[in-house]
């Protein structure tokens, strides 16, 4: 059974039946974690979507706003070391 993430969100799905309910990008099965990973470890937009066409700019942005609004307050800079 399809879990409602938020109406703002219209490419990101949850289904408990699909991944244990984690977040992905929706009809794809690629995790909101693994695009906002790649991210994190330097990939760029442009190489994502070479690297997975089905991924469109609008996808990985949401991705990214998902993770924003789903960890409020969790999510601050890395220090320099």
């Amino acid at each position: 059974m399809p879990d409602d993430v938020s109406p703002q969100f219209e490419r990101i799905t949850r289904d408990f039946q699909i991944l244990g309910g984690r977040a992905c990008e929706r009809e794809t099965w690629i995790l909101v974690f693994f695009i906002v990973s790649l991210i994190v470890h330097g990939a760029t937009v442009e190489e994502i979507m070479r690297d997975y066409p089905v991924l469109t700019r609008e996808d990985i942005t949401e991705a990214l706003e998902y993770a924003v609004w789903f960890c409020p307050g969790g999510i601050s800079p890395r220090r320099a070391q």
